[in-house]
Order: structure tokens, then C-alpha cells, then sequence
């Protein structure tokens, strides 16, 4: 069942990416919405949850700020589809006092797929009710070489409920409640979240909007072929750069505990959506082959959405910043380096920095880091940290 659910989650992604396509293709974009939702988490853990062999001395984190992410389709007016991720701000920690004062953390991510009714409450005001199945992965701890908290991860429902009421023609005001049950198999508690959010409704640009757009005189490709390589060689404070490690890090970005040594890549990417200048949404497809640091391969398979932000158009060339995150992917192997990673399925992330050049702007330079983790829906998730790779490629218009 788990592993069919991974499947699920795995096909959802590639899924998504191709709906990008088809909603660019069929004018339908404005079916698209995000949301965001933050707001207080509630787990209830307690003491039944450890191993008798051990006592807590206090558990905290258990009442603790948190968010849910979303996206989704209105399949109809009433009817919507959705993939959210629910995470706490802190982790949920166990104290203890022998020998010495230390804590424990216990980690709990819930992943969904689900779908929403909406009902009319008043002119302007939607309430909704919402169903799915959740992946609630819980990740434990050892104490003196035993399981103090044992690490578990199963399907099961998820549920919740809002109010939604516009305060644009692109965004609504939100107040929600959403509801894990307790699973007296795993000693697991109940989840409860209580939150106000924004949801984002993705509108189709008007048609003025859109011919200023399609002519332009700034360059988008609208296909653009990569080969790139990575090597170890420049080491990895890029990627520490922006995540953690160093006094002058910028956390936006993640890092990894096994560490690629070198590898190529290939990639192919589709403009989505541009605006005028300075914007631009592509899908793509990568297929990578890496050698770890410990004299380990792997090759990976990925589908991915890039978001791209044109800072400097100049005539010798244009430069860009691109950022993409949970691109779906698959690995061939989820134990690198003698660490368990989860499983073969996995997400890709990416950032860096290019440049397209040349008198019809036909050629680009991409530079960028890269990194594999499965956003903790797997219990065991140490993530992959790539280094620095160069992607040379061409541009179609």
C-alpha cells in the first residue's frame, strides 16, 4: 500500500508537469491555485509514546507553529483536486536527564492528495469540506543503541474544512481547519491545525495583456536544450552558500549528507508562460548520472517546473536566476554511501544563475547546484547534495 501510494505521488508529479503544458496549450491556466495556510499544529504527544525502558523528563513542541502548502485545480466550479504538505516550524522534543540534560526530537511531515466540495455560504463567501489520504510519516530516535521512539509511516485519511472569502479577483482570504486522526497502531496522536491562509487563484492574463507579452521584443526560448557536468572539484560552499554551514549562509536552499563527486546531466525545458520582460515558467525533464564520494553511482530520472527571473538584459547577453523545487523524480538507488535515503522516489531541486548569448540568443550558460531529497515523506531522508555543475545547451524560438 505504501509503495502504491509512492507510485501515486510519483505520478501526480510527471502529472502536473504535463498539466502545465496542457493548461498553457489550452488557454485553461486560470484553473490553477495555490495556497498557503499558517496557523497553530497540535500533535498530543506523550510519554505512551516511548519505549519503557526510558522516562522523559518533559516533552515540548507539542502546541507549536505551522504551515500547509498547497496546489490545486478546480476540476468544476463546485469541485477542486489538491496536493498539500503540512510541517510544523519546530519539531516535537523529547527531554531527558541522565546522564546529562539533552533532548530528543521527533520529526512528523504529512503529505495529501485530496479533493474539496465547495458550498455557497453567502454572495461572496465559500465554505468547503475536504477528504483524501494523507502519507504521515513520523521519524523517531534511539537512545543507548535501543528504539526509544520507533519510526513509522503509513496511509491514512485526512480531513478539513474552511471558509474562503475574496479580498481581490486573484486572492481569497482563508480560515481553515484540517484534521489527522489518531492511529492507535503506531501509537500515533491526532493531528489538529487551525490556520488563516491566502489562496491563489492563477488568472488568465486579458487579451491586451497577452499581445503585449507575445510581442515582445525580449528573448524567451521556447525550447532550450542542456549538457551539463558537476564535479566536486570547487567543493560545496555553494551549495552551503545557501543552506548551512557557513557564517554568511542564506538559507533558502538545502544541502545533503551524501555528497556527489562528480556526474553529467541532460536536461529539456518548455516555456509555460512569460511576461513581458522579466518573468518566465518552464517544464522540463532531466536524466542525471552521478558517482558519490564514496566511489558509489546512481543515475536519476526527474520531470521539473523552473521558475526563471530575467534581472539583466544587455546586449551582449541576458541573464536570468532560475529557481525549481519538488520536481518528481527517480533514483536507482535509494542507499548511497551506506546512508538509507528513503526510497527510490525522490525530489529534485535546483538554483542557479545563466545566460543566453549570441546574436539571436541561440546559446546559454547555466550554473547551478542541485539537490535530491523526498521532503520527508519517507522516514529516512539525509538528502543528496550536488556540487556546482556547468550546463552549456541552445536555444529554440
Amino acid at each position: 500500500m505504501q509503495k502504491a501510494f509512492s507510485l501515486l505521488f510519483l505520478i501526480l508529479g510527471f502529472n502536473l508537469c504535463f498539466a502545465f503544458q496542457e493548461a498553457e496549450k489550452n488557454n485553461s491556466i486560470e484553473n490553477l491555485y495555490l495556497s498557503a495556510s499558517f496557523g497553530a499544529i497540535n500533535y498530543d504527544y506523550s510519554s505512551e509514546l516511548l519505549n519503557d525502558n526510558f522516562q522523559t523528563t518533559g516533552i515540548t513542541g507539542t502546541n507549536t507553529f505551522a504551515a500547509r502548502f498547497s496546489v490545486g485545480y478546480h476540476l468544476t466550479r463546485k469541485w477542486d483536486i489538491e496536493f498539500s504538505v503540512m510541517r510544523p516550524r519546530a519539531w516535537v522534543q523529547y527531554n531527558f536527564e541522565s546522564p546529562n540534560k539533552f533532548d530528543k526530537s521527533v520529526w512528523t511531515n504529512i503529505w495529501a492528495i485530496s479533493s474539496r466540495r465547495n458550498f455557497k455560504l453567502f454572495e461572496r463567501t465559500t465554505l468547503y469540506l475536504e477528504g483524501g489520504v494523507s502519507n504521515v510519516a513520523r521519524k523517531g530516535f534511539n537512545l543507548n543503541d535501543e528504539v526509544a521512539v520507533p519510526s513509522v509511516r503509513y496511509i491514512y485519511p485526512i480531513l478539513s474544512t474552511g471558509i474562503l472569502h475574496p479580498i481581490s479577483s486573484k486572492i481569497d482570504a482563508a480560515v481553515n481547519f484540517t484534521f489527522s486522526p489518531a492511529n492507535s497502531n503506531y501509537k500515533q496522536p491526532a493531528t489538529h491545525f487551525f490556520a488563516t491562509g491566502i489562496v491563489y487563484h492563477v488568472r488568465e492574463p486579458s487579451e491586451q495583456v497577452k499581445k503585449s507579452y507575445s510581442n515582445t521584443s525580449h528573448y524567451f526560448p521556447n525550447h532550450l536544450f542542456n549538457i551539463g557536468y558537476a564535479s566536486d572539484y570547487v567543493g560545496f560552499d555553494a551549495n552551503r552558500q545557501f543552506s548551512k554551514g557557513l557564517d554568511t549562509s542564506i538559507p533558502i536552499f538545502w544541502l545533503g549528507d551524501v555528497y556527489v563527486e562528480d556526474g553529467f546531466n541532460a536536461s529539456y525545458q518548455k516555456n509555460i508562460f512569460h511576461t513581458r520582460k522579466n518573468f518566465s515558467l518552464d517544464a522540463g525533464a532531466n536524466i542525471s548520472y552521478y558517482n558519490t564520494q564514496e566511489d558509489e553511482s546512481f543515475f536519476a530520472i526527474s520531470v521539473f517546473p523552473v521558475i526563471k527571473w530575467w534581472f539583466l538584459r544587455t546586449k551582449p547577453a541576458d541573464v536570468y536566476f532560475n529557481y525549481s523545487i519538488i520536481g518528481p523524480a527517480y533514483i536507482s538507488s535509494s542507499v548511497l554511501d551506506n546512508l538509507d535515503t528513503g526510497e527510490e522516489f525522490t525530489f529534485q531541486d535546483f538554483m542557479g544563475i545563466g545566460f543566453i548569448f549570441g546574436k539571436e540568443r541561440n546559446y546559454n550558460l547555466d550554473l547551478k547546484i542541485a539537490h535530491y531529497s523526498n521532503g520527508n515523506i519517507f522516514t529516512q531522508n539525509p538528502g543528496v547534495a550536488v556540487p556546482l555543475s556547468i550546463n552549456f545547451g541552445y536555444a529554440i524560438y
